[in-house]
């Protein structure tokens, strides 16, 4: 159902992405296939941690622009055991120039 710029899809995915550009989304029907992303471990208190967004006092946080994307608890990267995998959610070569964060002061 649509009634100006709103979209109602009961049953649908909303698939959310953002950039230094814009912000889009998409509205995925039930009959795409698409199906909504649940994280599971069967053993959380297993993650490690590798990094957090922390505030100016050094703890976790989830307010922008600390944290862009919202993240809760801060986290942003996780580790194995051994430490021969990390992954990492932001992305620090798209921002490798100071003039591309938008939050920075102009000086």
């Amino acid at each position: 159902m649509n009634a100006g710029s709103h979209t109602r899809c009961d049953g649908c995915v909303q698939a959310r992405s953002s950039s230094t550009r814009a912000a889009t989304s998409m509205i995925l029907p039930p009959n795409s296939g698409a199906r909504p992303i649940r994280a599971v471990m069967p053993h959380p208190w297993r993650a490690i941690t590798a990094m957090r967004f922390v505030d100016n006092a050094g703890l976790a946080t989830e307010a922008y622009p600390l944290n862009p994307n919202g993240s809760p608890g801060g986290l942003t990267a996780v580790t194995t055991a051994d430490g021969r995998f990390t992954a990492m959610m932001p992305h620090p070569e798209r921002v490798f120039r100071n003039i591309q964060m938008s939050w920075t002061p102009g000086d």
